[in-house]
């Protein structure tokens, strides 16, 4: 029996011992992993990462709120002060053809907080052909025009406004000529497009039209002759200007 207690006692420190050394094998083993493991973090290794990334490169870099928004760009910095615009112009009548050149210098008048009003003076060119009858008149034309974005990010503006205009020329119709003088009154609208901070495109016609025209032919008495024409009128011309902005813009605050 005391053989047995003593076999026993015998293999419990036995096994004491060998579990005492394994676990302190496995704890030097940790150890010195760990501080492998931290080096890593040491100041040189941290100091040579930095100087990888190099953050000094970010302080060039803008916060959000620095770049303006496009929708809340004042109309003042996207419309100049003044412009130069140059296009031609056609309309078709059921046996006619109009067609006009022009030419225009556009100053800007007022600002209001999201339109800006023109005062433009023009010269155009304008030809008629109806069978055998020809037309040329020159008009010298004065408009008042709003322009008024209609999208988002103020690409488009909506033109509209009054025109007057004194044109002089003639017509010749079986070799006989007749010289014209004419007073012409518009309501016109139209679209300006935004090309380029240099350039934009613009489309005109008229909604309504009131003309009065004076013939002196080269025998007979004058005579006068006076109409309306209201939109979609096949009468109407439609005018292409490109636009050429001389006048500097406002700056940005």
């Amino acid at each position: 029996m005391k053989t047995k207690s003593f076999k026993l006692v015998f293999l419990l420190i036995l096994s004491a011992l060998t579990f005492s050394n394994s676990f302190s094998q496995n704890a030097f083993n940790n150890s010195a992993t760990l501080e492998n493991s931290s080096s890593i973090f040491n100041s040189s290794a941290l100091d040579s990462t930095i100087e990888e990334i190099d953050l000094y490169a970010f302080e060039e870099t803008k916060p959000i709120d620095y770049f303006e928004i496009q929708d809340e760009r004042s109309i003042a910095t996207i419309l100049a002060r003044t412009i130069f615009a140059f296009g031609l112009g056609l309309g078709f009548g059921e046996e006619q053809t109009l067609w006009c050149i022009h030419a225009a210098y556009y100053m800007q008048l007022s600002m209001f907080a999201n339109s800006a009003l023109y005062g433009a003076i023009g010269l155009v060119y304008n030809g008629l052909n109806f069978n055998e009858l020809t037309q040329s008149i020159i008009d010298f034309q004065l408009k008042l025009l709003m322009f008024s974005p209609i999208t988002k990010f103020k690409e488009v503006f909506l033109m509209y406004g009054i025109l007057m205009a004194y044109g002089i020329g003639s017509e010749k119709f079986n070799n006989f000529t007749t010289d014209l003088t004419r007073i012409t009154a518009s309501l016109i609208i139209g679209l300006n497009i935004i090309l380029t901070a240099t350039l934009s495109l613009a489309l005109q016609t008229s909604i309504f039209t009131y003309q009065k025209t004076n013939y002196k032919p080269e025998s007979g008495n004058d005579y006068d002759n006076s109409f309306t024409r209201v939109f979609l009128n096949k009468q109407n011309l439609i005018a292409l200007s490109l636009f050429i902005n001389l006048g500097q813009r406002q700056a940005q605050n």
